[in-house]
C-alpha cells in the first residue's frame, strides 16, 4: 500500500478520510498512482488522503501472480497485442494461431500460478473488493472511529469493474464513488465483451482529425499542407502496399515481414487511442517511418520503428486477471467474424483474448458474476 497523506492533518475539522484508488489495467498497481497521484489530489483535494495498493499478484505483492515473465510485453509481441491481417474466409486459420498461443499460455501458467497456495486463483475483482473492505476497516480502526467506514473510491477502467463490485456486494459500504473510463460490468464478467470495441475505430481515427487540425506540428502532414482527405489517403496507401493476404497468396518471400508490419501498425495505431494527446504526436512520426521502410521492408526495418513505443499500454498480469475474473468464453468463427466487423483495429484483439482465456487452466475461488 502507499499513501499520498492530506495537506490538513487529521484532526483538523477540514480533513475528509480517505480517497482509495485503482488504476485499472487490469495489472495496474502502485507505479501507475505515483503517476496519477497528485492529479488526482488536486481533482479530489488535498483534505484527503489518496492511498492506492497492489492488487493480489501484481507487482509486489506476494505471492506473485505474473506467469508470464519471460513473455516480452511490448507492443508487437505482448499475448493480447499480437495482430493478425483480416483475412476473410480464413477464420479456422486465425483461430488454431490464437489457440495454439493459449495452449502455451495455459502449458506455462496452471503450474506456476494455480495451486490453492498461489496467487492465480484469487486474482479477481470480487477478492479486490474483500481486500478493500479490509483497507477500510484497518483505516476506520487506525483513525479511532466506531462503527463502520464507508469507501471514498476513484476507480479507472478496469478499476471501474472493481468499483462496481464493490458496490454490488457491499451497497451500504460505499460512500463516495467515481468510474472513470467505465467497462460495461456484465459483458466483462460474462466474457461477452460485446462492447469493448464498437468505438475503437472512431477513436483512432481521431488520429487523422488532430494531424490536419495540427498542421505542420504534425509529421504526417506534409508541411501542414496536406488536406483531411490526403492525411487518410496516405495512410490508406501504407496499408495497401501491407496486404499480407496477397502476399501469401502470391508467396512472396517477404510475407511474413509484410504480415509482422501489419500486426506492429495496428497495434501501434491502437493503443496510441489510449494516450493521444502523448502518443499521437509518436505515431505520426512512426507513420512517416513505415513509408520509409516500405522502400526495403525488413524484420530489423520494423523492429527500429516499433522500438520508440516499446512500452506496452498493458502492464504486466492482465492476462492472468482477465482471465481469472471471466467466465469461460465461447469461440467460434462466428464470433471472429462479428469482432473483426466491429474493429479493424481492435477486433482481432478481443478474439485473440478469447481464445486463451478459453483456454485458461486456473480455477478463481471467489469470482463475482453478477
Amino acid at each position: 500500500m502507499i499513501k499520498l497523506p492530506a495537506a490538513l492533518p487529521s484532526t483538523d475539522p477540514g480533513y475528509k478520510g480517505m480517497v482509495l484508488f485503482n488504476p485499472g489495467g487490469p495489472g495496474a498497481g502502485i507505479p501507475s498512482f505515483l503517476q496519477a497521484s497528485a492529479i488526482l489530489q488536486g481533482a479530489i483535494g488535498a483534505n484527503y488522503d489518496v492511498i492506492s495498493f497492489d492488487p493480489r499478484g501484481v507487482g509486489q505483492a506476494v505471492p506473485s501472480g505474473n506467469c508470464l515473465s519471460n513473455y516480452t510485453v511490448s507492443r508487437a509481441q505482448s499475448p493480447l497485442y499480437k495482430r493478425y491481417p483480416t483475412v476473410p474466409g480464413e477464420a479456422d486459420v486465425f483461430l488454431a494461431d490464437s489457440y495454439t498461443q493459449g495452449a502455451q499460455i495455459a502449458a506455462i501458467c496452471g503450474p506456476l500460478i494455480g495451486g490453492v497456495n498461489q496467487a492465480g486463483p484469487y486474482m479477481t475483482a470480487a477478492v479486490n473488493a474483500r481486500d478493500m473492505l479490509s483497507i477500510v476497516d484497518a483505516f476506520q480502526l487506525a483513525s479511532g472511529k466506531s462503527g463502520q467506514g464507508l469507501l471514498n473510491y476513484w476507480g479507472a477502467s478496469y478499476g471501474s469493474y472493481i468499483g462496481q463490485t464493490f458496490a454490488s456486494l457491499y451497497p451500504t459500504r460505499v460512500g463516495r464513488m467515481v468510474l472513470d473510463g467505465v467497462i460495461n460490468a456484465q459483458d466483462w464478467s460474462s466474457a461477452s465483451d460485446n462492447n469493448l470495441v464498437v468505438h475503437t475505430d472512431d477513436a483512432v481515427n481521431t488520429f487523422f482529425d488532430s494531424c490536419y487540425a495540427g498542421g505542420a506540428a504534425c509529421a504526417f502532414n506534409q508541411g501542414g499542407t496536406a488536406t483531411f482527405a490526403a492525411i487518410q489517403a496516405r495512410m490508406q496507401n501504407i496499408f495497401n502496399q501491407l496486404n499480407a493476404t496477397q502476399a501469401y497468396a502470391k508467396s512472396w518471400s517477404n510475407a511474413s515481414t509484410i504480415e509482422y508490419a501489419l500486426v506492429n501498425l495496428k497495434s501501434i495505431m491502437m493503443s496510441s487511442s489510449y494516450y493521444p494527446l502523448q502518443e499521437f504526436p509518436l505515431l505520426a512520426q512512426q507513420l512517416v517511418a513505415y513509408e520509409a521502410a516500405l522502400t526495403n521492408l525488413t524484420k530489423a526495418a520494423v523492429d527500429t520503428i516499433v522500438a520508440p513505443s516499446a512500452g506496452s499500454i498493458l502492464p504486466e498480469n492482465t492476462v492472468e486477471i482477465l482471465c481469472s475474473d471471466q467466465a469461460k468464453p465461447v469461440i467460434n468463427s462466428a464470433v471472429v467474424a462479428k469482432f473483426r466487423k466491429q474493429s479493424s483495429y481492435g477486433g482481432e484483439y478481443v478474439v485473440n483474448k478469447i481464445a486463451i482465456c478459453s483456454l485458461w487452466p486456473v480455477t478463481s475461488k471467489s469470482r463475482f458474476a453478477g
